[in-house]
């Protein structure tokens, strides 16, 4: 395959799924064209990591911080989204709950309604459609990922995290998305995809901070190639490239910036989508720290109690 559409890519992937088939890496195309209503979706879905944006319930003064995600399922050649999902400021789990299609048949259409979590989709598609395909089901999930401010001038997004890789792993679908910045980052798997190493994501995080989408690219390109995974970039509204493992030679160039130093120390501590940059997690450790120094000084006053007790009885 050279280049498809979303929604072409997304019936080919039910159909690997329904022979249990896994992909090879020479499956997956070489670009991917996204149709108007899922390049709609994807920035209404980047709102939600906005300032200002309308979110569920109402108008908010700002972002939230937390994380977001909508489901694509894929019938009768179209694509349709479920409503923006919340998590928390660490995960969402996406929706995958969905109702099977009732169908009621209305001269050369078909009237089709089902449920995609809480959201009821209604939709009409020609009968001589749904006659040759009537593949059914999830394709694939976008999330967002809410900025992070590292410096004071600096925000970035994060890249993928390993809790993202295994819900792609062991989830039904081959695919999942990521908004940044009005650009969609898309991740597929493969047959030789098992598990990645969290140092590697946390590298693409540095090379984000170190240069942007670009960095992200050629670090890509140098350090996972052996992954299994086939990753595509591309802007709302443009082609999703497929980054070529032999198009960038990467220096590493991480340690030149002594800026990027400083932000690979901090955030080490850092939620692989934590928007205070680790603070929730930094709070907690020291929490737990002083759970800590707290019962140790407490069985120590006991023991020597204990000893002065004795002492006083004349046992010791």
């Amino acid at each position: 395959m050279s280049e498809l559409y979303l929604a072409q890519l997304s019936k080919t992937t039910l159909d690997w799924k329904k022979h249990a088939y896994r992909p090879k890496s020479s499956d997956w195309p070489d670009g991917i064209y996204l149709e108007d209503n899922v390049v709609k979706e994807l920035k209404y879905l980047e709102d939600y990591t906005k300032e200002k944006a309308f979110g569920i319930g109402g108008v908010r003064n700002g972002s939230t911080g937390w994380e977001y995600s909508e489901t694509a399922v894929y019938l009768g050649g179209q694509l349709f989204f479920s409503k923006p999902k919340a998590g928390d400021y660490n995960s969402v789990v996406p929706e995958l709950r969905i109702s099977k299609p009732v169908l009621k048949p209305s001269g050369d259409k078909i009237d089709i309604k089902f449920n995609i979590g809480e959201k009821s989709v209604s939709a009409q598609i020609k009968r001589n459609v749904l006659e040759v395909d009537n593949s059914f089901g999830p394709t694939f999930v976008v999330h967002t990922h809410p900025k992070s401010r590292v410096t004071e001038s600096r925000e970035i997004y994060t890249f993928f995290s390993t809790a993202d890789l295994k819900f792609l792993h062991k989830s039904p679908i081959y695919m999942l998305g990521m908004i940044s910045k009005n650009t969609l980052w898309l991740v597929c798997e493969t047959n030789e995809f098992n598990s990645i190493n969290s140092e590697l994501l946390h590298g693409a995080t540095l090379a984000e901070f170190e240069g942007g989408d670009e960095a992200i690219k050629k670090y890509i390109a140098e350090n996972l190639a052996s992954t299994g995974l086939v990753f595509y970039h591309g802007t709302f509204g443009s082609k999703l490239r497929r980054i070529s493992y032999e198009k960038y030679q990467y220096s590493k160039s991480l340690d030149k910036n002594p800026e990027t130093k400083v932000f690979a120390e901090n955030s080490k501590n850092l939620g692989s989508q934590d928007p205070q940059l680790g603070q929730l997690k930094t709070v907690k450790a020291k929490k737990e720290q002083m759970q800590f120094i707290f019962l140790g000084v407490v069985f120590t006053l006991i023991i020597i109690s204990l000893i002065i007790l004795l002492k006083i009885i004349g046992i010791i």
